[in-house]
């Protein structure tokens, strides 16, 4: 220990190299464990997390596609026909709503619908209230602590009364602990019974009894010690008891796995995925490797100067295996000394690492055992790994010819140096190349044509109160010029639809040919509002009254109908009869990481609408934001003024992809540092070896340009050749990431 000691004190440059490399490198590796561990920890503290499943559904008809949703009468049904389940719940993100206590009002879009069972499968801890009947009445809503200390501050928030939407009162029946943010609830603050959404949402009881409309979560409880595949095995065929015709199949998934394996699942509400858990403990052994590979070449590359030492020490009796244990235990007292450096370097970090993440991770997750054991495991990996070679390296050398000055370092230990760096610089420029992939990605998510003009465009979400005023304040907002046109819709245009069926049939429809149909409501003008481009037909019209039963329906719609000449034919969606009077091209209604799917649009009363878009004239949005504030605050003057643009909103969809381009990138920046500072430790030795050489060199003309490209040329030569290597593992590994979207960008030859 005191020589290790002293050999730091006496290398003070070579020392300072060595630790502060490995320093960084493990507090990336610490930063990056945190981080795994934290998505590994989703939906965990839940009492019954391994009997509890979300009831999945595979789509089979021509292609196949997964869905999160399923029908709404399906959770009773299975609990009722299925033993080894034991009950079961629905659940249903609300959407945006107002809720109001006294004077206190807010808009509210992190509530849902759930069943009375809800909190007897979910154990989230109530402060007050009990689980098992605060949900039985149809007039009771469940609250987090937050929204009560919002709502009521000190006062007690149970037998409260909240009014939602100025329309429906809320008798408030239990308030539980925030929800921890490893679930993937963390954005419920409100629970709502799940009989009362047909009533709020207005859009009729056959929504909720229909076994075609497949839009809602259902969740599981099964008996304890019964493998979930073969509960999955019996259900898998059940909807066909009540859809005879359906090619659809059901499946479990564990409530454990939903949030890191459900990237192929369309309506899903997590936002993990398993891919990025791989790719970040993948990069975090990397760059631990990285720094090991640093200490390894540095190490091999100085022997010349212990040559002596260890040829004394064997001289006078010491064993190969006292020099190993020597140079490991050297080894271990730096990778310590690294570690508490690298804490150090995590808590001074911690909160910009929880920025750039949108993680909420406190120092304290520091003295998780999980954590404590990883760093024990680190700082003898880390030792063990990077003295290894050159602890048995120098431990071979003949003390005879060291001490008569016959012994060379040799080629096998520049060999060995060269490996290491083709394969620390491999590494680094598989780093390099991913993150220009997800910065590509990402831009090309954000500029692509999504079939509709998301430019100064803004949405205004609705209330009951604004529904039934919608048409006069529609009328008066296109007064102002700067405001070009106005419309309003069941769902937003870029998050999905209000309906999800099979029950559509048509004119000329082949037996056997279902699939399911995306569903929106909209008004006269969305169109133009939008400015999505008619392929075939016309707009909706109020000349002709018979539009408010006809559909426009999109080309992918018409092509999964196999209809040549759509226009005319007559169309039946959920026992509603109606004409196709339009075809709309393609667009985007979800994320980019889904494809195009068939779509319906129709016309729905204003009581059924949700969202109100205004489009503005350019350069004029601060006059026509504070226009239609006032004209709003006339015209509803208990309802908050809030609004949306349509562009951010987009953004915010890919939120979680932009974090992890955003990690990805600095702990890329790190590792090429890390790299670069071992290889800059690398070539001041190969110079201080080489003194002699330049100094003839120079004496015999030789200029500075000219030594540099002498002593460089061999590191850009394996850096080359670590390019070679890199190209193809890169390229595997990003075709698998893109693989996740459904549109993604290209990787040409030029990007490497």
């Amino acid at each position: 220990f005191k020589i290790a000691l002293k050999q730091l004190k006496r290398q003070k440059g070579y020392s300072f190299i060595n630790i502060s490399g490995l320093a960084i490198g493990i507090a990336c590796c610490i930063l990056i464990l945190l981080w795994v561990q934290d998505e590994l920890s989703y939906d965990k503290f839940h009492e019954n997390a391994d009997q509890i499943y979300r009831v999945n559904k595979i789509w089979r008809k021509g292609e196949v596609a997964h869905y999160a949703t399923t029908p709404a009468p399906l959770a009773q049904a299975l609990k009722e026909e299925f033993p080894e389940i034991t009950d079961s719940a629905r659940f249903e993100p609300a959407g945006q709503m107002i809720l109001a206590y006294d004077k206190t009002i807010f808009y509210e879009n992190n509530g849902a619908y759930a069943d009375s069972s809800f909190f007897e499968l979910f154990s989230f801890p109530f402060v007050k209230g009990d689980p098992r009947t605060a949900l039985s009445n149809p007039s009771s809503i469940v609250i987090t602590e937050n929204m009560s200390d919002k709502y009521f501050g000190t006062e007690d928030a149970v037998g409260k009364t909240l009014r939602i939407n100025n329309q429906y009162d809320f008798l408030v029946t239990g308030v539980i602990k925030n929800i921890p943010r490893q679930s993937n609830m963390q954005f419920i603050n409100f629970f709502i019974p799940f009989m009362r959404i047909k009533e709020i949402q207005g859009q009729g009881q056959e929504n909720y009894v229909n076994w075609h409309n497949t839009a809602f979560y259902t969740f599981v409880l099964l008996q304890k010690n019964i493998p979930y595949q073969d509960v999955s095995e019996k259900i898998s065929e059940y909807l066909k008891k009540h859809i005879p015709e359906s090619t659809s199949s059901l499946y479990l998934q564990p409530l454990k796995r939903i949030h890191l394996h459900s990237s192929n699942l369309r309506l899903n509400f997590a936002t993990g995925n398993i891919t990025n858990i791989y790719i970040f403990s993948a990069m975090a052994f990397f760059i631990l490797a990285i720094t090991c590979i640093n200490f390894m070449n540095l190490a091999t590359a100085r022997s010349w100067r212990r040559s002596k030492e260890i040829g004394m020490r064997k001289v006078i009796g010491a064993s190969k295996g006292n020099l190993v244990r020597q140079f490991l235990a050297e080894s271990v007292v730096s990778s310590l000394f690294a570690i508490i450096a690298a804490i150090l370097i995590v808590q001074t970090l911690l909160p910009v690492f929880n920025t750039l993440s949108g993680k909420d991770i406190s120092s304290n997750s520091l003295l998780n055992i999980n954590i404590i054991l990883g760093l024990i495991g680190i700082l003898f990996i880390t030792g063990i790994l990077s003295g290894s070679y050159p602890a048995l390296f120098l431990s071979s050398f003949q003390p005879v010819k060291v001490l008569k000055k016959s012994f060379s370092t040799g080629l096998k230990g520049a060999l060995f140096r060269k490996v290491l760096v083709i394969f620390q610089f491999s590494l680094m420029i598989i780093f390099v190349i991913g993150t220009i992939v997800i910065y590509h990605q990402l831009k090309y998510i954000q500029n692509s044509k999504l079939g509709f003009d998301k430019e100064h465009l803004i949405y205004i979400p609705m209330n009951n109160d604004v529904r039934m005023k919608y048409e006069p304040f529609k009328k008066d907002l296109l007064n102002n010029p700067n405001i070009l046109n106005v419309s309003a819709s069941s769902s937003l245009p870029f998050w999905g639809t209000d309906i999800a069926t099979e029950d559509v049939s048509w004119e000329g429809k082949i037996p056997g040919e279902d699939f399911l149909m995306r569903g929106v409501g909209v008004d006269y003008s969305f169109i133009d509002t939008f400015r999505i481009e008619m392929a075939e037909g016309r707009n909706f019209s109020k000349e002709f009254s018979t539009d408010r039963t006809n559909y426009i329906l999109n080309s992918k719609a018409v092509e999964a109908m196999q209809l040549k000449s759509p226009l005319g034919k007559q169309l039946t969606l959920m026992g509603n009869t109606g004409s196709i009077i339009g075809i709309v091209k393609d667009y985007h209604f979800k994320p980019l990481t889904l494809s195009v799917e068939p779509l319906v649009l129709r016309l729905y009363d204003s009581q059924w609408l949700r969202f109100i878009y205004v489009r503005v004239k350019p350069g004029r949005i601060s006059e026509v934001l504070k226009y239609t504030e006032n004209q709003w605050k006339q015209f509803f003057p208990g309802v908050p003024f809030q609004f949306v643009f349509v562009d951010q909103a987009l953004n915010n969809v890919y939120t979680v992809i932009e974090r992890i381009g955003s990690l990805l990138r600095y702990f890329t920046i790190i590792a090429v540092v890390i790299a670069c500072l071992g290889l800059f430790g690398l070539s001041a030795y190969i110079a201080e070896q080489r003194t002699k050489e330049i100094g003839i060199r120079k004496v015999l003309g030789a200029t500075v340009p000219n030594v540099a490209l002498l002593l460089s040329r061999q590191f850009i030569k394996w850096v080359l050749i670590a390019n070679l290597v890199a190209w193809p593992v890169a390229y595997f590994v990003m075709k698998v990431w893109l693989n996740n979207f459904a549109y993604r960008t290209r990787l040409g030859l030029d990007l490497f």
